[in-house]
C-alpha cells in the first residue's frame, strides 16, 4: 500500500473514534417507529436513519427473525459464533439471522473501531468473512495497544481479500459511524445490558443461547407459528 493509503487509514481510525465522542454527547435517536424484531433493510435506513441497513445471513423475507446483539471482543460472543453456524446452516432457508453490533467500550475499547472495519468489509461483500475473522482472532486484538490494533485489523483484511485502498476510504464513510451508534441505541431501547443478548422475533432467547438444541427447537416452533416447515419435519419426510 502506498503513502496515502496508510495516512487514509490513520485518519478514518480518528474519524471513528470523533464519531463516537460526537454521537455519546448527542441526543438519543428517536427509535419509537423501529420494528427491532424485523430485518432492516436498504428501503428502512433513510426512515430509520440507521445509516447501513442489517447484515443478514438466510433468508432476509423470513417470518422468523433472530437478532443477536454482540461485541466483536466478547469470549461469550466468540463461543456463540461458533456453535450457531451448524445451525443457521440448517435453517438458512427458513430465518434471517441478523448481528446487530452492541460494543461494549468502556471495557472493550477496540470493539468500535473492529465493527467499523466489519462495516467496511460489507462495502466489498466481505461483511460476514471479516466478522468471522474478528470472533476466531479476537483474543489476539482485542486487549492490544490503538497502533497494534489497526496493523492487525488490516492484516486481517488482507487475509480475506480485500481492496486495502477502497477500505481505508470506506471506513471513512460517516454511514457507518450512524450503523454501529444507530444498533447500540437500539439495543439499549429494547433492553440489551450485556453481550451477546439474542432476541428471536422480538422476544428474549434467554437460555436457548447456550444450547443449540433449544434453539432448534424455539426456531421449529417460531417456523411452524408462521405456517412453515421446519428442516426437521423435511427431514422425518
Amino acid at each position: 500500500m502506498d503513502k496515502r493509503g496508510w495516512i487514509l487509514f490513520g485518519a478514518a481510525t480518528i474519524a471513528i473514534l470523533a464519531g463516537l465522542v460526537y454521537f455519546s454527547r448527542q441526543e438519543r435517536l428517536d427509535l419509537d417507529n423501529v420494528d427491532h424484531a424485523a430485518v432492516i433493510t436498504e428501503e428502512k435506513t433513510e426512515e430509520y436513519n440507521s445509516g447501513l441497513p442489517d447484515n443478514v445471513l438466510g433468508n432476509p423475507d423470513a417470518d422468523v427473525v433472530l437478532v443477536e446483539y454482540g461485541d466483536y471482543s466478547c469470549n461469550g460472543c466468540a463461543a456463540l459464533n461458533g456453535r450457531i453456524k451448524p445451525v443457521l446452516e440448517e435453517y438458512e432457508d427458513h430465518i434471517a439471522f441478523v448481528y446487530r453490533h452492541f460494543p461494549l467500550t468502556s471495557i472493550h475499547p477496540n470493539s468500535l473501531v473492529a465493527a467499523s472495519y466489519a462495516e467496511a468489509a460489507g462495502f466489498q461483500g466481505k461483511y460476514w468473512e471479516y466478522h468471522d475473522i474478528l470472533f476466531d482472532n479476537y483474543e489476539a486484538w482485542s486487549g492490544i495497544s490503538v497502533n497494534e490494533r489497526d496493523d492487525k485489523l488490516r492484516e486481517y483484511a488482507e487475509q480475506i481479500g480485500l481492496d486495502m485502498d477502497r477500505l481505508a476510504e470506506d471506513l471513512q464513510d460517516p454511514r457507518i459511524r450512524q450503523k454501529t451508534t444507530f444498533d447500540l441505541q437500539l439495543g439499549r431501547n429494547v433492553g440489551v445490558n450485556a453481550t451477546p443478548t439474542v432476541y428471536l422475533n422480538g422476544e428474549l432467547a434467554g437460555e436457548a443461547v447456550g444450547d443449540m438444541d433449544k434453539l432448534r427447537e424455539l426456531l421449529d416452533a417460531k417456523i411452524e407459528e408462521a405456517g412453515g416447515s421446519p428442516p426437521s419435519a423435511n427431514d422425518e419426510n
